[in-house]
């Protein structure tokens, strides 16, 4: 697998991991203690794995009744070597909730 994939699979594991699985531990192992850049929107800046955490903690994972289909588009992914990467996307969340 090459650099690309590996990212692209990263955010994908990120994102459904984060609204789908709620496995947050999983989520957060994704990540090395100084990742940063990660654009959160309001929620604010991150500066390391563990502000991660109360993010995480802040979605809604108390609906058990429900389905979330995710889509992906637009994804740009730049690769700068070793450690260094960012990634860009259009995710689109529909999320159903039945009763």
């Amino acid at each position: 697998m090459d650099e690309s994939a590996r990212i692209q699979a990263c955010f994908r594991s990120f994102v459904e991991g984060s609204l789908i699985t709620h496995n947050f531990e999983d989520v957060l192992n994704l990540f090395t203690e100084d990742a940063m850049g990660i654009g959160m929107g309001a929620q604010g800046v991150v500066r390391c794995r563990e502000d991660l955490r109360p993010i995480l903690m802040n979605m809604r994972s108390d609906v058990d009744d429900s389905q979330t289909a995710i889509q992906y588009s637009n994804m740009q992914i730049r690769y700068y070597g070793g450690d260094y990467a960012s990634i860009c996307a259009t995710v689109t969340i529909m999320t159903t909730v039945r009763g």
